[in-house]
């Protein structure tokens, strides 16, 4: 990716589907690719948390960030986790990473 420069901001936007048959619960998205000595968060925030997402169901998180100095970066996925219910008495945490999985940026 080109077209990056110190002090321009970028929009990120997460995306978060549930493609299964159930519901999701309790979902904790990181998004920690936003250091502070590379970037500045300066609409919105990084991580999120959802009660809830249905199922076929998706959602959209943005927030903006401002690079700081000049660099290579590599952006990685995003780390979510969730419950998914596997039996009516019993939950299972699972752990997913958000797409892309790898992005480099020359800033």
């Amino acid at each position: 990716m080109s077209g990056f420069a110190v002090g321009e901001p970028i929009n990120v936007t997460l995306s978060v589907f549930n493609k299964g048959l159930g519901n999701a619960y309790s979902l904790v998205v990181n998004d920690d690719n936003w250091k502070s000595d590379k970037f500045r968060i300066v609409s919105g925030g990084n991580n999120f948390t959802l009660d809830y997402l249905n199922a076929g169901s998706d959602y959209w998180h943005e927030f903006t960030v401002v690079p700081i100095k000049k660099t290579w970066h590599r952006v990685r996925g995003a780390k979510m986790a969730c419950v998914i219910p596997t039996a009516p008495s019993r939950s299972s945490m699972r752990l997913y990473s958000v797409r892309p999985a790898s992005v480099p940026m020359s800033i």
